[in-house]
């Protein structure tokens, strides 16, 4: 009996420390801390465990879908990332794609977080891959309205590129070029007005 509550004790401190690295030790802190004055609300903290839990969920995912990528072991999780459809429309192979998708996701939603996080190194990687791989998510975002949504963040990571990583900087150049090799986008962006914006 001693053997199984050692065993249950380790196992539950492997789990505790796993889940303090995942949320970042912060599902431990008090909903609500003093700070030099100043009071950190819990919608605050946990809005701040959200983005860390998100920033974790989508570095796994992408050592998930970039492990093993040879043909010799095929990888099916970068097999999924790469041929997921859109909720909204029914599942249909464009020309040179592979077989329909084990799963959809709605490409909005999609679209709008990759639009608000694309100026994060792991969402432009993100990004770049769906664009370059997965030919429904392309075929969305380029017959979007709101394009400027994503590519004015894009842009401003290169334009502050000093702040940046030089890894970054090549990813949201090559986003750009693959945006730009289609003649609707080319068309869609020259014809969108912006306002002074401030960087």
């Amino acid at each position: 009996m001693g053997d199984s509550g050692s065993l249950f004790k380790i196992g539950q401190s492997v789990a505790s420390s796993l889940w303090s690295v995942v949320t970042l030790g912060l599902s431990s802190s008090p909903a609500s801390t003093a700070t030099e004055g100043t009071t950190i609300s819990t919608e605050y903290t946990s809005d701040l465990q959200n983005r860390h839990l998100a920033n974790q969920s989508i570095h796994l995912l992408l050592i998930l879908s970039n492990h093993f990528t040879s043909d010799v072991h095929r990888n099916p999780y970068r097999l999924a990332l790469l041929h997921f459809t859109d909720t909204q429309d029914s599942p249909t192979n464009l020309p040179d794609s592979e077989p329909l998708p084990w799963f959809s996701v709605d490409y909005r939603c999609l679209y709008d977080v990759l639009c608000q996080t694309v100026h994060t190194d792991q969402s432009t990687l993100l990004l770049y891959m769906l664009l370059h791989r997965n030919q429904h998510f392309k075929a969305y975002v380029i017959s979007r309205n709101n394009i400027d949504q994503m590519v004015l963040p894009v842009l401003r990571v290169i334009y502050t590129a000093t702040e940046h990583n030089s890894h970054h900087i090549y990813m949201s150049l090559i986003i750009l070029l693959i945006l730009s090799e289609d003649d609707y986008f080319n068309k869609s962006i020259h014809d969108i007005k912006l306002k002074k914006l401030n960087w």
